[in-house]
């Protein structure tokens, strides 16, 4: 390690251990803990290694299938050995950003096309995240804890504008509309700095929305049906999760929750969100549903387990080392 990471790297093991331990010292009786962690329902278990498994499986060939148009041909199962191999990286660097970095210097390394890989991962980011969105939305509007907020209205208002936003994707005289809108608005920030990159990264949005234009549009709708289908399977492995600790909520809950655990990995903050995941859990269930502080954290920790032991330390380190060629 450089420098600068080996610094950041222990900011971020730092702040990862303060929250923890803040968490274990305010919030959880270790008595209460071991005996909730008697009682996982071991039978679940096993399904929570197959659905994440087959979920990567699918946004493996969603993205073989998105680089088909830029004659890019890499086999399914090599993908998914880059993405364990860039969940390893994301462990210690900052957030699922950089490990779409990896993702993208390994899938361009053999054939040069890296204006085209990373356009396309972007583009894939996007279409994931505006499929993940609405479905929280909908678990928002259906969960009943929230309806003393009467969200309701707002939640209608966002996915009529999130559906409207898909609408470049297909039309791309629009996207190069709402590009020229978004140039001038920023544009005008005072601090030129900040408003250089900002353009520069607005540009490399929209460069990945209009590159579609390459994609049929039976293709596109390919894309974005397998990313509902991951999606859903996300939903349902988590809901397996609160299954398997014996958290009793409403199934919808899933949804929102998943779109929180989502964004908690961007933050680059803490090393796998270790900390804030688990600070956020014990809040969130025990604000709405009332579950205790030491379930919360043997979720958090199980979902820990899966994500970035299993699949990340284990599977990604193993690719990791032997990994030679996407071709192969």
């Amino acid at each position: 390690m450089k420098l600068k990471p080996k610094i950041f790297f222990i900011l971020k093991l730092f702040l990862s251990s303060a929250i923890i331990a803040y968490v274990l010292y305010n919030y959880i009786n270790i008595d209460k803990f071991l005996l909730s962690l008697q009682k996982i329902n071991i039978l679940v278990l096993p399904l929570l290694i197959i659905l994440p498994y087959l979920t990567r499986i699918i946004i493996a060939y969603q993205t073989k299938i998105a680089l088909l148009p830029f004659q890019i041909w890499i086999p399914t199962y090599n993908i998914l050995k880059i993405q364990l191999i860039a969940t390893l990286y994301g462990i210690v660097l900052p957030g699922s950003i950089v490990g779409g970095g990896v993702s993208w210097y390994l899938l361009s390394k053999d054939n040069g096309r890296r204006a085209e890989v990373a356009s396309m991962l972007i583009y894939l980011r996007i279409i994931n995240l505006m499929v993940l969105l609405p479905l929280a939305l909908i678990g928002i509007y259906f969960e009943p804890q929230l309806k003393s907020y009467h969200l309701e209205s707002a939640v209608l208002v966002l996915l009529l504008l999130l559906t409207f936003m898909l609408v470049p994707f297909f039309i791309h005289t629009i996207a190069n509309q709402f590009e020229a809108w978004l140039n001038i608005l920023l544009e005008l920030m005072p601090v030129k700095s900040l408003a250089k990159r900002l353009l520069e990264a607005n540009r490399n949005v929209w460069n990945a929305i209009k590159i579609t234009g390459k994609m049929s549009v039976s293709l596109q709708t390919q894309i974005i049906a397998w990313s509902v289908i991951s999606q859903i399977l996300v939903i349902i492995t988590i809901n397996l999760a609160l299954i398997t600790v014996n958290i009793e909520v409403p199934l919808l809950t899933a949804t929102w929750l998943v779109a929180l655990l989502t964004l908690i990995s961007m933050l680059p903050i803490t090393i796998a969100g270790i900390g804030v995941r688990d600070f956020s859990l014990i809040v969130i269930l025990d604000k709405f549903y009332a579950i205790p502080a030491e379930f919360a954290i043997l979720l958090s920790t199980l979902l820990l387990f899966i994500n970035v032991i299993f699949f990340g330390a284990i599977l990604g380190g193993y690719y990791a080392v032997t990994f030679t060629s996407v071709s192969k």
